[in-house]
């Protein structure tokens, strides 16, 4: 159970719930996170397809090692952009969706300057992925690759954005709401209404990922921020400040030594 604070947050254990508050909102989040994640009809989706035909074609040209090297690179890509959409599904089940924190309850949408921001990006993102042809590569991408005399490849392959938003988005979509329209959950507590304290946080779901045989190390290993390039950084920097400041006694004689040192290091150099 994940006891509360009161206070506001960017704890993702302390929210939840806030798409009741900010439908806006969640929906310019939802966007942008299956945008990036690659999800077709979304501008995302044409993006990695460009990645995926551009390995394709490049096969046809090398030999049976590097074709195997860059099946491993189309399954490490679609393995990337599969992990990508399972950790913004985990922002917006743990900070939009849920159960909301009872101190959340009077929250508001966020300002109109900022719906304006992301609802724009939005918009890019649906107008981008649908017309990815029509727009993005005729008026962007084609007018560069013929300037630099270039011909232009074929970038789209057997990819329609049109078709694919018919039936991925829409016939997919109306099949998946017909099937959970009437799923719902509520909190089992044996018929009484459910308190406070025993909410239970959106990131608990996840918590057989971490224990999983294969990631359980690598996990504990990132909690202890072994692979934090910023944390790494900044205890090289202490620890190289602090043998600056040993280095610095506050004795003259010392200060003296250092000069005449460095004057013999520089005099054998040059």
């Amino acid at each position: 159970m994940v006891q509360l604070k009161n206070d506001l947050t960017a704890e993702l254990d302390y929210l939840g719930g806030l798409g009741k508050n900010m439908p806006i909102t969640f929906l310019m989040a939802l966007i942008g996170a299956l945008s990036i994640s690659g999800i077709p009809p979304f501008n995302g989706s044409f993006s990695k397809w460009m990645i995926y035909q551009g390995l394709i074609e490049k096969t046809s040209t090398l030999g049976p090692g590097y074709q195997l090297w860059l099946l491993a690179c189309i399954i490490i890509t679609v393995f990337g952009s599969a992990s990508t959409l399972a950790s913004f599904m985990k922002f917006l089940h743990a900070a939009i969706l849920g159960r909301r924190p009872y101190f959340y309850k009077d929250i508001k949408e966020a300002p109109v300057n900022q719906l304006l921001s992301t609802g724009i990006l939005s918009l890019l993102c649906i107008v981008f992925g649908i017309l990815a042809v029509a727009l993005p590569l005729k008026y962007f991408i084609y007018p560069v690759i013929e300037a630099s005399g270039m011909s232009i490849p074929s970038f789209a392959g057997l990819y329609d954005p049109v078709i694919i938003t018919l039936l991925f988005a829409l016939l997919l979509g109306l099949l998946i709401y017909g099937l959970t329209a009437k799923v719902r959950y509520d909190v089992y507590v044996g018929g009484m209404p459910a308190m406070e304290k025993f909410r239970i946080a959106g990131t608990e779901f996840y918590n057989e990922v971490r224990n999983f045989t294969l990631l359980k190390s690598i996990y504990n290993y990132a909690e202890k921020k072994y692979f934090d390039l910023y944390e790494m950084g900044r205890e090289f920097t202490f620890s190289f400040s602090g043998f600056l400041q040993k280095a610095h006694p506050r004795q003259l004689q010392l200060y003296v030594l250092y000069i005449v040192v460095g004057y013999l290091i520089i005099m054998l150099v040059v």
